[in-house]
C-alpha cells in the first residue's frame, strides 16, 4: 500500500502553493525525515532555498517527486483535490533561509469517515531538530497524529450507533 501525498512550496507567506506529488513514502519516517535534513543543510549552505534544488535533491535520494499542474492557496486544498493522500508537507519560503518554515498537516485518510486535514508539526527552519533528534521527532508525530485519528475513529463509531432507550425510573 502506497502513502501518498504532497510537498509544498511557497513564497514568503503569499501566493500559491507550489505542489509537487510523491506517491509513496510520504510518512514522517519516510519523506519527513529526508526533507527536514536537505532543508536543514540547505538553510546552513546556501542564500537561498530552491524549491527545485530541494526536489532535485530528494529525487536523487530515491523519491519520485513530480510538479502538480494545480497550484494551492492552502494546504488543506491539496487533501480536497485529491482525498487519497495521508500527509502534507508544506514549506514557507523567507529572504533568510533559516526563517524559512516546515508545516506538516496530516489528513483523515484512511482512519475516518470525516474528510479533514490537520497541522500535527510547524517548525522554523533555526529550530528545527538536530541530525541525530530527526528520526525520533519524526517518529513521534507518525505516532500521535495516527493515534488521534484513531482515537477520533473510534469516537466517530461510538457515536454513530442507535443509542439503548434508558428504562424510565417509576416514583415511588
Amino acid at each position: 500500500m502506497s502513502t501518498r501525498g504532497y510537498l509544498l512550496f511557497r513564497t514568503r507567506w503569499n501566493g500559491p502553493y507550489e505542489a509537487y506529488y510523491q506517491h509513496h513514502d510520504t510518512y514522517p519516517t519516510g519523506l519527513g525525515i529526508s526533507l527536514v535534513e536537505v532543508l536543514k543543510t540547505t538553510a546552513h549552505m546556501e542564500d537561498k532555498i530552491v524549491p527545485e534544488k530541494i526536489v532535485e535533491e530528494l529525487n536523487s535520494m530515491g523519491y519520485n517527486l513530480q510538479r502538480a499542474q494545480k497550484a494551492f492557496s492552502k494546504p488543506e486544498q491539496a487533501f480536497q483535490h485529491q482525498g487519497d493522500i495521508e500527509w502534507i508537507y508544506a514549506v514557507t519560503i523567507d529572504d533568510t533561509p533559516e526563517n524559512s518554515s516546515l508545516t506538516i498537516y496530516k489528513t483523515s485518510n484512511p482512519y475516518t469517515d470525516t474528510d479533514f486535514c490537520f497541522k500535527a508539526w510547524s517548525s522554523s527552519l533555526r529550530y528545527f531538530p538536530s541530525s541525530h533528534e530527526i528520526p525520533r521527532e519524526m517518529h513521534q508525530l507518525e505516532q500521535s497524529a495516527n493515534l488521534t485519528l484513531h482515537a477520533i475513529g473510534a469516537y466517530e463509531e461510538a457515536t454513530s450507533r442507535e443509542k439503548p432507550e434508558m428504562p424510565q425510573l417509576q416514583p415511588l
